[in-house]
Formats: structure tokens, C-alpha cells, sequence
């Protein structure tokens, strides 16, 4: 399965649909349960969502309860790793990339901090999750 039709799978698991032109640049504390979007703030439930995806720019679902994960790509074994809900460091990548080719998708609660990353180094943002399973 490719990137498109894997984020494509989660969000129908998720069950969210795009944000509204109405809502789109909304922070993701005032929109309604049940969407997704895009955003150059991730990690943050004030981080606005937006429309459309732009390059190295995350997905960010607000799931039908209010939680809000982040989704990204890592590599197979971080993936097994962040799916036991061990406590772990590693770089979450907004785009699939050769060393980091597996969907995940992160409660925000479970991040202890968030490093900025830059969109230029291509390099995603690095995360500390504290550990725990959703």
C-alpha cells in the first residue's frame, strides 16, 4: 500500500473527514470533533489545520472522542516500538522517506516534548514520547 492510500485507511479508521473552508486555519482546540487537516504546527492542540497539504507540512486528526494524534511516517521498527507504548525518541517524518516508510499515528498526550523542525532539512520532527498506550 502506498503513502496516499495509507493516510487515506487511517482516516476512514479515524473516521474523520477534511476541515470546512469555514473552518480551515481554525486551531485544532476549536474545531469539532471528527476532522482532520494539515499544519506547520504540530504537536500543539492550538496548531490551525489546514485544507490543503503542502511539503513536509503534518496531518493531524481530532478523532470522534476529542483526542487529537499526529500522523506520521517512521521507520518499521519504530513503529513496533511506538505500538507497545514504550517510552521512546525518534524522528517522525511528514512524508514518507527510504529509512521511514510506516504510518503511525500519535496521541498528542503521549508526547512528553516536540523539537521544530525545518521543512528545508527534510528531516521531520524529532519526539519524546513518555510512553503508555492509547
Amino acid at each position: 500500500m502506498n503513502a496516499v492510500e495509507q493516510l487515506e485507511a487511517l482516516r476512514v479508521q479515524h473516521q474523520v473527514r477534511l476541515v470546512s473552508e469555514q473552518e480551515e486555519g481554525t486551531g485544532l482546540h476549536r474545531l469539532p470533533n471528527g476532522v482532520y487537516g494539515h499544519t506547520y504546527a504540530p504537536g500543539r492542540e492550538e496548531a490551525p489545520l489546514f485544507r490543503v497539504h503542502k511539503l513536509q507540512s503534518f496531518e493531524v486528526h481530532k478523532l470522534g472522542d476529542g483526542t487529537a494524534v499526529l500522523v506520521g511516517f517512521v521507520s518499521p521498527a519504530q513503529a513496533g516500538e511506538i505500538q507497545r507504548g514504550e517510552p521512546l525518541t525518534f524522528r517522525l517524518r511528514p512524508e514518507p522517506a527510504e529509512d521511514a516508510d510506516t504510518l503511525v499515528s500519535i496521541p498528542l498526550w503521549q508526547i512528553r516534548r516536540h523539537h521544530e523542525h525545518s521543512a528545508r532539512d527534510g528531516r521531520g520532527l524529532e519526539i519524546e514520547l513518555i510512553g503508555g498506550r492509547a
